[in-house]
């Protein structure tokens, strides 16, 4: 059954005080700003399909916003109704930009020591399976992840738990033993609310300070010692 997320950070900080290290048997990543360094090809495609359908030109730090939640819900927000030929402008200036996206320091290694070590990797994305599909199969790390839920797999999307819950069932995972990476807040309360221990990626987080986890990882490298 799902634990009591406040059970799940009690725990938490037990293992902290007593200065142990968690054995978590699945570890289950964001994608974008955790896996991959995407920003600013994002950003880009989205101030400047803004900018071609409303004629308004917004600073990139008042777009942060739309790195963690669903592409099309950020465009609904600054375009309106003309949110979809916006998204079609879109996804035209972040395919020039794909492929300027690489995976972060440190991510390719961690992967493939973490699935060696038998640890079960997953994924729960805001991106569509589409626009999965187009990216995130050019790195090498893709054939390592087992179980991947996008946006458009389910009704909900993070920050509710539902994404979450439903890869870790997808493994039959022990919720005690599931940790997730991601680098927004939204990522931080989707773990709370699925009562899933959070790592926040510092490589990937613009503010770690205003992120509430369990762990701040520095460098993806730390997580081999979980």
């Amino acid at each position: 059954g799902i634990r009591d997320p406040e059970m799940s950070r009690g725990l938490g900080d037990v293992y902290k005080r007593q200065d142990r290290k968690m054995h978590y048997k699945t570890m289950i990543f964001d994608i974008d700003g955790t896996l991959t360094d995407s920003a600013s090809a994002i950003l880009y495609a989205l101030r400047q399909a803004v900018l071609k359908i409303t004629g308004k030109d917004y600073d990139e730090k008042e777009l942060l916003f739309a790195l963690g939640v669903p592409s099309h819900l950020a465009m609904k927000k600054l375009t309106g109704d003309r949110w979809r030929e916006a998204m079609e402008v879109g996804q035209n200036y972040y395919q020039e930009g794909l492929k300027n996206i690489h995976l972060f320091d440190g991510i390719e290694n961690t992967i493939k020591e973490l699935y060696k070590k038998g640890t079960q990797l997953g994924i729960v994305t805001s991106k569509s399976r589409a626009e999965f599909q187009r990216s995130f199969f050019n790195y090498p790390i893709h054939p390592y992840f087992s179980h991947v839920i996008c946006q458009d797999d389910m009704p909900y999307h993070k920050p509710d738990p539902q994404p979450l819950l439903a890869c870790a069932k997808l493994f039959e995972a022990d919720l005690s033993l599931v940790l997730y990476i991601g680098d927004t807040i939204s990522d931080s309360i989707c773990a709370k609310n699925a009562g899933v221990n959070f790592a926040l990626a510092g490589w990937g987080c613009p503010d770690p300070n205003s992120v509430p986890t369990d762990i701040l990882l520095h460098t993806p490298e730390e997580l081999l010692s979980f």
